[in-house]
C-alpha cells in the first residue's frame, strides 16, 4: 500500500501490535497521518434561514443528524463530508464514533467535539470499527485532561500520536463485509434472547402443569405400586384436625362447595383431593396479619410485606419491625421457619418460604400464612401454589394430592427443570370481577355475571390445565362499608353481606 511520505508529530506507543508481528500488507501508522482535523469551520448563525444537517454530539445515540436551522446554532461549527470519521473527544470512556452519510442537498456540519478524520488512505467504516475497539478505547482515554466525568476530553495532540496497524484498503473493505455480517447475527441473536422469557414462562407452565398432573411420575408409579395412597394420606390429615377438635378458626372464609368440576378421572388413581386448610398444621390456620404495623421499630418484632419478597425470596434487608404491642395482636398469624407466605393483594401470587431466621416474626394484612403439616413435603405444596399463581389464582385450592414419595419426585422433578429465574414473579395479573369475585380455574377467565358462584359455569379444561380447580379462601381485610359501596355498589353489597353473615 503506498502511502505519502510521513507528516506531522511524532508516534507514541499505541494500540498496534509491532511491525514484524503485522500480516503481510499491514503497516503502522499514526493517527496525525490520516488526515486529522482537516476541516474549515463554519458560522451557521450568518446564514439563518438555512437547514443544516448537523452531527452533534447529543443526537448520536439516535444514530441520524439533526436537521437545524442556522437561526438556532449559536457557535462556530466544522464542516464535514460524506465518508469523514467523527471521533468523540468529550468525556471519551463513552463509545463514540461516527461516519458521516451520504450528502442529502443541506451543507454537512460537525459539533467542533468532534475530532475529524479524512484521508484516501483507510475505508471510512473500517476506521469507525477500529476507533470503536476496546484496545484503542484504553489508549483513547489514556490522552484525557480535565477533572472528571463530562469535562473531560481527549487532547488532539495527544489522539495524534496514538498509532494503529492499517491493512490494504482492499482488505479493509473486506474485513468490514465480515464484520457487517457479524453485527447481523448478533442484532439476530439479541432479538431472539428479548423473546426467550415468553419462551421460558410458556415452558415452565407446561411443566407444572404436567407436573401436577402426575404425567412426570408416571413410570415411577409403574414401579412402585405398593406405595401409601394418596387417599391415605389425606385421611391421615383430615383426621388429625378432627383429634385437634376440628379446624381453628382464622380470619379465611370457609371454603365453598361446588366451585370445581374435578373428578377421579382427572389425575392418577393413586392420588387424593383435598383442600388447602387440611394440609397446614392443626391449630395453625390460613390467615393474614397485621393491619396497620405503624412506623418502623429499631428494636421491635420484625414482620415481612409483600414487598420484601419480590422475586419468591425474603430479602431480609428490607425487613420492618413493629411494637410488641402489636405482634401481640395478631399472634395468630406468627411465623415459624419453613411457613409459606401467599401474596393475597397487590402483587397476588408470591411466595416465598420463611427462613429460621424470621422464626416468631409476623406479616401484615398482603399475605397470608401456610404453615404445612409435619408429614407433608413443604417444597411440593410450594410448586403446587407457584403453579396457581403462574395461571392467575389464589386461594383455597383442591389439591390432586399423590402419595407421599410420588409427591417428593415431582417436587424434585419440578427443581432439576426449574431453574431460579422460573421463581420470579409471573408477568401475568389475575383478573377480577371485584375483591370477592369468583375465577374459572385454570384458565385465567372470569365467570359470567350470571353465575352464580355457588352454580359456577364450566369449560373444557385447556391443553395445559393441571386438572385442579379454585376454591376462595382468604378474604381481603374488612373495610367500612362506605369503602367497599363506592367500589362494588349497594346490591353487590348486599350480597357480600349475606354471604359473610354479617347483614
Amino acid at each position: 500500500m503506498s502511502r505519502p511520505a510521513r507528516q506531522g508529530p511524532p508516534r507514541s506507543a499505541g494500540v498496534s501490535p509491532a511491525s514484524n508481528d503485522l500480516p503481510r500488507g499491514w503497516e503502522t501508522i499514526g493517527l496525525g497521518e490520516l488526515g486529522m482535523g482537516r476541516t474549515q469551520n463554519i458560522e451557521p448563525a450568518k446564514r439563518p434561514d438555512e437547514e443544516f444537517e448537523l452531527w452533534s454530539v447529543p443526537s448520536f445515540p439516535t444514530a441520524r443528524p439533526e436537521i437545524v436551522l442556522g437561526s438556532a446554532i449559536g457557535s462556530n461549527k466544522q464542516r464535514v463530508q460524506p465518508g469523514d470519521v467523527l471521533l468523540c473527544k468529550i468525556n471519551p470512556r463513552i463509545n463514540r464514533v461516527w461516519c458521516v452519510g451520504p450528502k442529502a442537498g443541506r451543507t454537512q456540519i460537525a459539533s467542533t467535539e468532534w475530532v475529524v478524520f479524512r484521508s484516501p488512505l483507510f475505508y471510512p467504516l473500517f476506521l469507525m470499527w477500529r476507533f470503536r475497539e476496546g484496545a484503542f478505547r484504553e489508549a483513547l482515554c489514556r490522552t484525557v485532561a480535565g477533572v472528571g466525568g463530562s469535562l473531560t476530553r481527549a487532547r488532539p495532540k495527544d489522539v495524534a500520536r496514538i498509532e494503529i496497524a492499517l491493512p490494504p484498503l482492499a482488505e479493509q473493505r473486506r474485513i468490514v463485509a465480515r464484520l457487517e455480517r457479524l453485527e447481523a447475527r448478533s442484532r439476530r441473536a439479541r432479538a431472539a434472547l428479548q423473546d426467550l422469557p415468553a419462551l421460558l414462562a410458556q415452558a415452565r407452565q407446561s411443566l407444572l402443569a404436567a407436573a401436577f398432573r402426575g404425567d412426570l411420575t408416571k413410570e415411577w408409579r409403574r414401579t412402585h405400586p405398593d406405595e401409601e395412597h394418596g387417599s391415605s394420606l389425606v385421611a391421615a390429615l383430615e383426621r388429625a384436625h378432627q383429634q385437634a377438635g376440628g379446624h381453628k378458626r382464622g380470619n379465611a372464609a370457609q371454603a365453598t362447595e361446588g366451585v370445581h368440576d374435578l373428578t377421579p378421572a382427572d389425575f392418577p388413581s393413586s392420588w387424593g383431593l383435598t383442600d388447602l386448610l387440611n394440609l397446614c398444621r392443626p391449630g395453625k390456620p390460613i390467615t393474614y396479619g397485621i393491619l396497620m404495623p405503624g412506623p418502623d421499630q429499631p428494636d421491635g418484632v420484625p414482620y415481612v410485606r409483600v414487598a420484601d419478597f419480590p422475586g419468591h425470596e425474603i430479602n431480609l434487608a428490607t425487613v420492618r419491625r413493629t411494637t410488641k404491642a402489636i405482634d401481640a395482636a395478631y399472634a395468630r398469624s406468627r411465623l415459624s421457619a419453613g411457613d409459606l407466605l401467599l401474596s393475597i393483594r397487590g402483587s397476588v401470587g408470591r411466595l416465598a418460604t420463611v427462613p429460621t431466621e424470621l422464626h416468631g416474626a409476623n406479616i401484615t394484612q398482603d399475605s397470608v400464612r401456610l404453615s404445612i403439616a409435619g408429614r407433608l413435603r413443604t417444597a411440593f405444596v410450594e410448586y403446587m401454589q407457584f403453579a396457581v399463581s403462574m395461571w392467575g389464582m389464589f386461594g383455597l385450592c383442591r389439591f390432586l394430592f399423590p402419595r407421599l414419595p410420588s409427591s417428593a419426585r415431582s417436587c424434585a422433578a419440578s427443581r432439576r427443570a426449574l431453574p431460579g429465574s422460573t421463581r420470579r414473579k409471573p408477568r401475568t395479573k389475575p383478573q377480577w370481577q371485584n375483591w370477592t369475585g369468583w375465577i374459572n380455574p385454570c384458565w385465567r377467565r372470569p365467570l359470567p355475571a350470571s353465575s352464580s358462584p355457588r352454580t359456577p359455569a364450566t369449560s373444557p379444561h385447556p391443553p395445559s390445565s393441571p386438572g385442579f380447580s379454585l376454591k376462595t379462601a382468604v378474604h381481603k381485610p374488612q373495610r367500612s362499608q362506605r369503602s367497599r359501596r363506592k367500589e362494588v355498589g349497594g346490591s353487590q353489597l348486599k350480597a357480600i353481606q349475606n354471604r359473610l353473615g354479617t347483614a
